[in-house]
Protein backbone atom coordinates (compact mmCIF):
# COMPACT_ATOMS: atom_id res chain seq x y z
CA UNK A 1 0.00 0.00 0.00
CA UNK A 2 3.10 2.40 0.63
CA UNK A 3 4.28 1.54 -3.07
CA UNK A 4 1.08 2.27 -4.47
CA UNK A 5 0.75 5.50 -2.51
CA UNK A 6 4.53 6.96 -3.58
CA UNK A 7 6.01 6.21 -0.58
CA UNK A 8 9.44 5.17 -2.12
CA UNK A 9 8.90 7.87 -4.67
CA UNK A 10 8.72 10.14 -1.78
CA UNK A 11 11.81 9.25 0.06
CA UNK A 12 14.40 8.91 -3.00
CA UNK A 13 13.33 12.08 -3.75
CA UNK A 14 14.26 13.57 -0.49
CA UNK A 15 17.07 11.80 -0.92
CA UNK A 16 17.47 13.46 -4.54
CA UNK A 17 17.11 16.91 -3.17
CA UNK A 18 19.68 16.74 -0.49
CA UNK A 19 22.14 15.31 -3.27
CA UNK A 20 21.21 18.43 -5.70
CA UNK A 21 22.27 20.95 -2.67
CA UNK A 22 25.24 19.14 -2.18
CA UNK A 23 26.14 19.17 -6.10
CA UNK A 24 24.95 23.31 -5.75
CA UNK A 25 27.60 23.72 -3.45
CA UNK A 26 30.47 21.68 -5.81
CA UNK A 27 28.94 23.91 -9.26
CA UNK A 28 29.61 27.29 -7.35
CA UNK A 29 33.07 26.10 -5.64
CA UNK A 30 34.10 25.44 -9.31
CA UNK A 31 32.35 28.44 -10.56
CA UNK A 32 34.32 30.49 -7.58
CA UNK A 33 37.65 28.93 -7.28
CA UNK A 34 39.35 31.96 -4.83
CA UNK A 35 36.19 31.19 -2.84
CA UNK A 36 36.10 27.60 -2.61
CA UNK A 37 37.68 26.94 0.95
CA UNK A 38 35.01 29.16 2.37
CA UNK A 39 32.41 27.47 0.43
CA UNK A 40 33.20 23.91 0.70
CA UNK A 41 32.55 22.89 4.63
CA UNK A 42 34.55 19.38 3.85
CA UNK A 43 33.19 17.95 7.02
CA UNK A 44 29.78 19.78 7.21
CA UNK A 45 29.08 18.28 3.60
CA UNK A 46 30.55 14.69 4.67
CA UNK A 47 28.12 14.64 7.77
CA UNK A 48 25.43 15.89 5.40
CA UNK A 49 25.84 13.24 2.91
CA UNK A 50 26.06 10.75 5.85
CA UNK A 51 22.84 11.59 7.39
CA UNK A 52 20.74 12.78 4.67
CA UNK A 53 21.89 10.14 1.92
CA UNK A 54 23.89 7.61 2.80
CA UNK A 55 22.06 6.29 5.69
CA UNK A 56 18.54 6.54 4.09
CA UNK A 57 19.98 4.92 0.59
CA UNK A 58 21.22 1.84 3.11
CA UNK A 59 17.97 1.84 5.21
CA UNK A 60 15.83 1.58 2.14
CA UNK A 61 18.78 -1.36 0.50
CA UNK A 62 18.19 -3.37 3.70
CA UNK A 63 14.48 -3.15 3.09
CA UNK A 64 15.09 -5.18 -0.53
CA UNK A 65 15.12 -8.60 1.17
CA UNK A 66 12.11 -8.23 2.78
CA UNK A 67 10.34 -7.07 -0.12
CA UNK A 68 11.67 -9.83 -1.83
CA UNK A 69 10.63 -12.37 0.50
CA UNK A 70 6.93 -10.76 0.78
CA UNK A 71 6.59 -9.95 -2.34
CA UNK A 72 7.91 -13.65 -3.39
CA UNK A 73 8.23 -15.94 -0.80
CA UNK A 74 10.64 -18.51 -0.26
CA UNK A 75 11.10 -22.19 -1.59
CA UNK A 76 11.70 -24.60 1.57
CA UNK A 77 12.99 -27.91 0.42
CA UNK A 78 12.28 -31.00 3.03
CA UNK A 79 15.31 -33.49 2.38
CA UNK A 80 16.55 -36.56 3.85
CA UNK A 81 17.39 -39.76 3.77
CA UNK A 82 13.69 -42.34 2.93
CA UNK A 83 11.21 -42.93 5.92
CA UNK A 84 12.79 -40.44 8.63
CA UNK A 85 9.41 -38.69 8.00
CA UNK A 86 9.84 -36.03 5.48
CA UNK A 87 5.82 -36.54 4.26
CA UNK A 88 4.78 -36.34 7.73
CA UNK A 89 6.44 -33.22 8.18
CA UNK A 90 4.75 -31.97 4.91
CA UNK A 91 1.47 -32.92 6.54
CA UNK A 92 2.09 -31.73 9.55
CA UNK A 93 3.00 -28.27 8.80
CA UNK A 94 -0.07 -28.10 6.19
CA UNK A 95 -2.20 -29.51 9.31
CA UNK A 96 -3.40 -31.61 6.48
CA UNK A 97 -2.92 -35.11 5.19
CA UNK A 98 -1.20 -34.31 2.23
CA UNK A 99 1.41 -36.92 1.06
CA UNK A 100 0.98 -40.27 1.84
CA UNK A 101 2.39 -41.81 4.33
CA UNK A 102 3.67 -45.58 4.76
CA UNK A 103 6.33 -47.34 6.81
CA UNK A 104 7.76 -48.52 3.49
CA UNK A 105 11.06 -46.94 2.56
CA UNK A 106 10.69 -44.47 -0.96
CA UNK A 107 6.90 -44.23 -0.59
CA UNK A 108 7.41 -40.74 -1.91
CA UNK A 109 8.22 -41.08 -5.26
CA UNK A 110 7.54 -37.72 -6.76
CA UNK A 111 8.17 -33.89 -5.62
CA UNK A 112 5.04 -32.52 -3.59
CA UNK A 113 4.65 -28.92 -3.56
CA UNK A 114 2.24 -26.44 -1.53
CA UNK A 115 1.80 -23.11 -0.10
CA UNK A 116 1.63 -21.77 3.49
CA UNK A 117 1.77 -18.95 4.98
CA UNK A 118 4.60 -18.42 8.37
CA UNK A 119 4.04 -15.29 10.17
CA UNK A 120 3.42 -13.62 6.79
CA UNK A 121 6.17 -14.92 5.17
CA UNK A 122 4.94 -16.97 2.19
CA UNK A 123 7.05 -20.68 2.42
CA UNK A 124 6.68 -22.77 -1.24
CA UNK A 125 7.20 -26.13 0.63
CA UNK A 126 8.34 -29.39 -0.90
CA UNK A 127 8.37 -32.83 -0.23
CA UNK A 128 11.12 -34.64 -1.50
CA UNK A 129 11.74 -38.59 -2.57
CA UNK A 130 14.40 -40.57 -0.31
CA UNK A 131 17.68 -39.48 -1.56
CA UNK A 132 19.58 -43.05 -1.39
CA UNK A 133 21.54 -45.11 -4.02
CA UNK A 134 19.13 -46.96 -5.41
CA UNK A 135 18.38 -49.25 -8.69
CA UNK A 136 14.68 -48.93 -9.07
CA UNK A 137 14.07 -46.54 -12.10
CA UNK A 138 10.96 -44.83 -11.14
CA UNK A 139 12.79 -44.05 -7.14
CA UNK A 140 15.57 -42.82 -9.12
CA UNK A 141 13.59 -40.44 -11.08
CA UNK A 142 12.09 -38.88 -8.39
CA UNK A 143 15.45 -38.71 -6.56
CA UNK A 144 16.80 -37.01 -9.60
CA UNK A 145 13.88 -34.14 -9.14
CA UNK A 146 14.72 -33.63 -5.49
CA UNK A 147 18.26 -32.93 -6.49
CA UNK A 148 17.13 -30.47 -8.83
CA UNK A 149 14.80 -29.00 -6.01
CA UNK A 150 17.56 -28.54 -3.93
CA UNK A 151 19.73 -26.63 -6.21
CA UNK A 152 16.32 -23.98 -6.78
CA UNK A 153 15.98 -23.71 -2.31
CA UNK A 154 16.33 -21.05 -0.48
CA UNK A 155 15.45 -23.06 2.94
CA UNK A 156 16.44 -26.48 3.75
CA UNK A 157 15.05 -28.57 6.69
CA UNK A 158 16.95 -31.82 6.56
CA UNK A 159 14.65 -34.01 8.53
CA UNK A 160 17.34 -36.53 10.56
CA UNK A 161 15.25 -39.68 12.00
CA UNK A 162 16.16 -39.43 16.02
CA UNK A 163 14.60 -42.73 17.00
CA UNK A 164 17.31 -44.47 14.89
CA UNK A 165 20.03 -41.63 15.90
CA UNK A 166 22.88 -39.86 13.06
CA UNK A 167 23.79 -41.96 10.05
CA UNK A 168 26.67 -41.41 8.02
CA UNK A 169 24.24 -40.68 4.96
CA UNK A 170 22.93 -37.69 7.15
CA UNK A 171 25.85 -36.42 7.37
CA UNK A 172 26.40 -36.99 3.66
CA UNK A 173 23.14 -35.03 2.90
CA UNK A 174 24.15 -32.32 4.91
CA UNK A 175 27.28 -31.40 2.60
CA UNK A 176 24.61 -32.02 -0.53
CA UNK A 177 23.25 -29.21 0.81
CA UNK A 178 26.06 -26.86 1.93
CA UNK A 179 25.76 -24.18 -0.14
CA UNK A 180 22.56 -23.44 1.50
CA UNK A 181 20.50 -22.50 4.02
CA UNK A 182 19.93 -25.25 6.62
CA UNK A 183 17.83 -25.97 9.44
CA UNK A 184 18.55 -29.67 10.98
CA UNK A 185 14.99 -31.37 11.93
CA UNK A 186 15.15 -34.35 13.99
CA UNK A 187 12.03 -36.03 13.84
CA UNK A 188 10.21 -38.77 15.96
CA UNK A 189 11.24 -37.32 19.46
CA UNK A 190 7.97 -39.06 20.82
CA UNK A 191 9.99 -42.44 19.87
CA UNK A 192 13.18 -41.55 20.96
CA UNK A 193 15.52 -41.62 24.15
CA UNK A 194 16.08 -37.84 25.50
CA UNK A 195 17.25 -35.89 22.46
CA UNK A 196 20.86 -35.32 23.09
CA UNK A 197 21.32 -31.61 21.13
CA UNK A 198 25.04 -31.04 21.94
CA UNK A 199 25.39 -34.49 20.20
CA UNK A 200 23.74 -33.15 16.69
CA UNK A 201 25.02 -29.55 17.06
CA UNK A 202 28.92 -30.70 16.77
CA UNK A 203 27.68 -32.91 13.96
CA UNK A 204 25.99 -30.05 12.21
CA UNK A 205 27.95 -26.77 13.28
CA UNK A 206 26.62 -23.77 13.23
CA UNK A 207 23.16 -24.90 11.95
CA UNK A 208 19.95 -24.45 13.99
CA UNK A 209 18.57 -27.70 15.59
CA UNK A 210 15.37 -28.43 15.75
CA UNK A 211 13.44 -31.45 17.59
CA UNK A 212 10.23 -31.93 16.71
CA UNK A 213 7.40 -34.88 16.19
CA UNK A 214 5.74 -34.73 12.95
CA UNK A 215 3.27 -36.98 14.64
CA UNK A 216 2.60 -35.30 17.61
CA UNK A 217 2.99 -31.73 16.50
CA UNK A 218 5.43 -31.58 19.26
CA UNK A 219 7.99 -28.68 18.46
CA UNK A 220 6.28 -27.68 15.18
CA UNK A 221 6.08 -23.87 16.15
CA UNK A 222 9.82 -24.11 16.93
CA UNK A 223 10.17 -24.85 13.50
CA UNK A 224 8.46 -22.13 12.16
CA UNK A 225 9.86 -20.28 14.06
CA UNK A 226 13.06 -21.27 12.81
CA UNK A 227 11.84 -20.69 8.98
CA UNK A 228 10.87 -17.50 9.53
CA UNK A 229 14.13 -15.98 11.26
CA UNK A 230 16.30 -18.35 8.01
CA UNK A 231 14.11 -16.49 5.84
CA UNK A 232 14.44 -13.11 7.35
CA UNK A 233 17.46 -12.92 8.68
CA UNK A 234 16.74 -13.17 11.78
CA UNK A 235 15.75 -9.47 11.61
CA UNK A 236 11.75 -10.06 11.39
CA UNK A 237 9.98 -8.22 8.57
CA UNK A 238 9.93 -4.66 8.13
CA UNK A 239 6.79 -3.11 8.56
CA UNK A 240 7.45 0.17 9.20
CA UNK A 241 8.71 2.65 6.38
CA UNK A 242 8.56 2.74 2.77
CA UNK A 243 7.82 -0.28 0.56
CA UNK A 244 10.88 -2.16 -0.37
CA UNK A 245 12.26 -1.85 -3.95
CA UNK A 246 12.52 -4.23 -6.21
CA UNK A 247 15.33 -5.97 -8.10
CA UNK A 248 15.82 -3.02 -10.63
CA UNK A 249 15.34 -0.18 -8.06
CA UNK A 250 17.75 -1.83 -5.90
CA UNK A 251 20.27 -2.09 -8.17
CA UNK A 252 20.30 1.77 -8.92
CA UNK A 253 19.92 2.56 -5.43
CA UNK A 254 23.49 0.02 -4.43
CA UNK A 255 25.19 2.18 -7.47
CA UNK A 256 24.26 5.56 -6.06
CA UNK A 257 25.52 4.59 -2.91
CA UNK A 258 28.43 3.42 -3.99
CA UNK A 259 29.11 6.84 -6.06
CA UNK A 260 27.86 9.09 -2.92
CA UNK A 261 30.51 6.66 -0.45
CA UNK A 262 33.30 8.01 -3.11
CA UNK A 263 32.12 11.82 -2.82
CA UNK A 264 33.04 11.25 0.79
CA UNK A 265 36.27 9.61 0.09
CA UNK A 266 36.89 12.40 -1.88
CA UNK A 267 36.07 14.85 0.46
CA UNK A 268 38.15 13.05 2.48
CA UNK A 269 40.95 13.11 0.27
CA UNK A 270 40.57 17.03 -0.69
CA UNK A 271 40.30 16.29 -3.97
CA UNK A 272 39.09 18.95 -6.41
CA UNK A 273 35.06 20.28 -6.59
CA UNK A 274 35.26 19.00 -10.34
CA UNK A 275 36.32 15.66 -9.60
CA UNK A 276 33.34 15.04 -7.08
CA UNK A 277 30.44 16.59 -8.74
CA UNK A 278 31.25 13.75 -11.59
CA UNK A 279 30.45 11.04 -8.95
CA UNK A 280 27.52 13.38 -7.64
CA UNK A 281 25.95 13.50 -10.75
CA UNK A 282 26.82 9.49 -11.02
CA UNK A 283 24.83 9.30 -8.14
CA UNK A 284 21.88 11.52 -9.23
CA UNK A 285 21.43 9.84 -12.77
CA UNK A 286 20.91 6.52 -10.80
CA UNK A 287 18.15 7.71 -8.55
CA UNK A 288 17.04 9.44 -11.84
CA UNK A 289 16.73 5.72 -12.68
CA UNK A 290 13.67 5.35 -10.22
CA UNK A 291 12.19 9.17 -9.99
CA UNK A 292 13.28 10.86 -13.21
CA UNK A 293 16.04 12.82 -14.60
CA UNK A 294 17.85 15.53 -12.59
CA UNK A 295 17.91 18.61 -15.02
CA UNK A 296 20.50 21.00 -15.00
CA UNK A 297 17.64 23.40 -13.71
CA UNK A 298 17.51 21.91 -11.10
CA UNK A 299 21.34 22.78 -9.90
CA UNK A 300 20.63 26.29 -11.24
CA UNK A 301 17.75 26.82 -8.62
CA UNK A 302 19.52 25.67 -5.89
CA UNK A 303 22.25 27.56 -6.53
CA UNK A 304 20.23 30.89 -6.78
CA UNK A 305 17.86 29.97 -4.03
CA UNK A 306 21.12 29.18 -1.32
CA UNK A 307 23.83 31.76 -2.83
CA UNK A 308 23.61 35.35 -3.56
CA UNK A 309 24.50 35.06 -7.41
CA UNK A 310 23.91 36.39 -10.26
CA UNK A 311 21.57 39.55 -8.90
Amino acid sequence: MSQLRGGLHGEIWKIRDALVAVRAIMEVAIDFPDEEVEILDTQALQARLALEVAEPLSRLLARAEGGKIIREGISVVILGRPNVGKSSLLNCLLREERAIVTELPGTTRDTIEECLDIKGVPVRIVDTAGIRETVEAVEEIGIRRARQKLDQADLVLLVLDGAEGLHSEDRALFEVAADKKVVVVVNKIDRALPLNRAHYEAAFPGVEVVAISATTGEGIRTLEDAVYGAATGGHGLQESGVAAPNVRHAVALQRALGAVRQVGEGLAADLPPDLLAIDLQGALAFLGDIVGETTTDDVLDMIFAEFCLGK
